[in-house]
């Protein structure tokens, strides 16, 4: 009989990789190039792993020219069959469960071998019983041993890690263990947004959410010059420049709309805050409505292309869709906050850089009785799972924004405000809260002078 394989399932996973680069990750987790049980296919996995090692992308041209240099194109079949694995492949959500399936059949192989080996030498007049059952169990036992999933560590390892970073921050007191926000207090607090982190920026309706989002996506990628991927499902990449460009320039965002009285001296500093804007690692995405899936697909991509990805912004989250529950009368909108939340919190582990998530908070911080409406963790809309998945809650809160009258509704803001930053939910440190001063005139928040 033919051994158990399935060369389905590994052209699914080979032609994954190919689509995204990340995935290779995910597929050397479960898979090592001899589980593969074409010969081929073996082959294609072990140019895969050198050309990551090399820091080259992972395509059909690359592969091919890889596989040239070893001698082995011919064995995969060639530019064609390569092209095919490519094409052949309708989704790549699947990739983990097709490395499962190739991984499943793998060892079903190497249990048949231990077991037919095992079969020979009991059919020896020679052979002592009670040392077969032991070379059995050891065989059963060194398969078991050789699949224990790659995750694993020794403790030694990140015993060493740790201590190598505390000796760091120890002789360079302001160095945060993760991204910096731009704001001292905050970092003070946080440590800095960690990797992997999924971090629920808060607040109701004006508060300015978007604002401070735009002013930590602006010092992480103009000022620190490192990448980051902003995905605005309510406002177009043109409004979220002019905001960027009036926080930069610090001008007033009502002149940059209506340029007529521009002075000389503001149009160049507005064109100077343009060029730094122009020239920083900044992309934006501002697809409306767009599904989970999209947003899981476009960042890997774009981590594939920028492996130093720093930072992903998600504005916001119920905002986003999502297919698998679309149509689906029995879920609830609950339900699918908690998938895509969910999703969200997958998608930060997997890029292992920090994702924040913008969300909006329920009416019931309005209908608080009293002055204080600083809102509060059950303020969450619509889903409990947000919370849950979250690693650290941040809340914008302005508090002179409930004491405007009806006359000053339709004003715009000017000068400064008090602002607060209130962490409410820090997964590993602590909570407390940040004062900051907001700018009417270019939505931007500061930190205040302190004496």
């Amino acid at each position: 009989r033919e051994h158990p394989h399935s060369l389905d399932a590994e052209r699914a996973v080979l032609g994954s990789v190919l689509i995204d680069n990340t995935l290779l990750a995910t597929v050397t987790q479960y898979l090592k190039p001899a589980h593969f049980y074409d010969a081929g296919h073996r082959s294609i996995l072990e140019a895969m792993r050198r050309l990551e090692a090399e820091g080259s992308s992972i395509d059909p041209t690359t592969l091919c020219e890889a596989l040239r240099r070893e001698g082995k194109l011919d064995l995969t079949g060639g530019p064609s069959y390569i092209a095919l694995l490519e094409s052949a492949v309708l989704s790549t959500s699947n990739v983990a469960a097709h490395a499962r399936i190739v991984l499943d059949k793998a060892l079903k192989r190497e249990l048949i071998k231990a077991a037919d080996a095992i079969a020979r030498s009991s059919y020896e007049e020679e052979a002592d019983a009670e040392g077969l059952l032991a070379r059995a169990q050891q065989d059963i036992y060194n398969i078991q041993e050789a699949h224990i999933a790659e995750a694993v560590r020794p403790i030694d390892e990140t015993v060493r890690e740790v201590l190598d970073l505390l000796e760091e921050r120890r002789h360079h007191s302001h160095i945060y263990t993760g991204l910096s926000s731009g704001y001292s207090d905050l970092d003070d607090l946080t440590s800095g947004f960690q990797k992997s982190d999924l971090i629920i920026l808060a607040g109701r309706t004006s508060m300015g959410k978007t604002a401070f989002a735009l002013c930590i996506a602006s010092h992480v990628a103009v000022r620190q010059r490192k990448p980051v991927l902003f995905f605005s499902l309510e406002m177009s990449r043109h409004q979220l420049a002019q905001r960027l460009i009036a926080m930069i320039a610090r001008k007033d965002l009502r002149k940059i709309r209506a340029p007529r009285d521009l002075s000389a001296q503001e149009l160049d500093d507005i064109t100077e805050a343009g060029r730094l804007l122009g020239s920083s690692p900044l992309l934006i995405d501002d697809t409306p409505g767009i599904d989970i899936a999209d947003i899981r697909a476009r960042a890997r991509h774009h981590k594939a292309r920028n492996s130093d990805l720093a930072l992903v912004v998600v504005d916001y989250l119920q905002l986003i869709t999502c297919a698998e529950t679309a149509g689906r009368r029995s879920d609830s909108r609950q339900v699918e906050v908690a998938r895509i939340s969910g999703a969200l919190k997958g998608l930060a582990r997997d890029l292992n850089v920090p994702l924040i998530a913008l969300a909006q908070l329920s009416r019931q911080v309005e209908q608080r009785r009293g002055k204080d409406k600083s809102p509060i963790l059950s303020d969450l809309r619509e889903s409990g799972a947000i919370e849950q998945d979250s690693d650290l809650v941040i809340f914008v809160h302005r508090p002179d924004f409930y004491t405007r009258t009806s006359d000053d509704a339709d004003k715009p803001e000017t000068d400064y405000s008090k602002a607060q930053i209130l962490v409410r939910k820090h997964r590993n440190g602590r909570v407390g809260e940040v004062d900051l001063l907001f700018h009417g005139p270019t939505t931007s928040f500061v930190q205040e002078i302190k004496h």
